[in-house]
């Protein structure tokens, strides 16, 4: 779980991510947030097998956001919240 405020650089980004390994091209997912003025995103990164394509789900969002990123067994949900009390399931699971 993370909270971020706004960012002057235009291509910042943090997050969270869980990865099978190591490897570049490793099965992934990871919930960023986009803390610039311009671009105001949480994303929800996923990639189910070794090298394949990524998917990403987004929602707008103004920082300061919390995203946050569970893991129960082979289940991988992401999430957001504005206040880090209630929080939002942002696109699919995967397993």
């Amino acid at each position: 779980m993370a909270s971020f405020a706004d960012s002057a650089n235009a291509n910042a980004q943090a997050g969270v991510m869980i990865r099978q390994n190591t490897a570049g091209n490793a099965v992934e997912a990871c919930t960023l947030l986009s803390a610039t003025a311009n671009a105001k995103k949480v994303y929800f990164n996923r990639r189910t097998v070794p090298g394949g394509s990524t998917t990403t789900d987004n929602v707008t969002a103004a920082a300061p956001y919390w995203i946050r990123i569970n893991r129960a067994g082979n289940t991988v949900k992401s999430y957001t919240s504005a206040d880090g009390i209630i929080w939002i399931p942002l696109g699919s699971s995967i397993t």
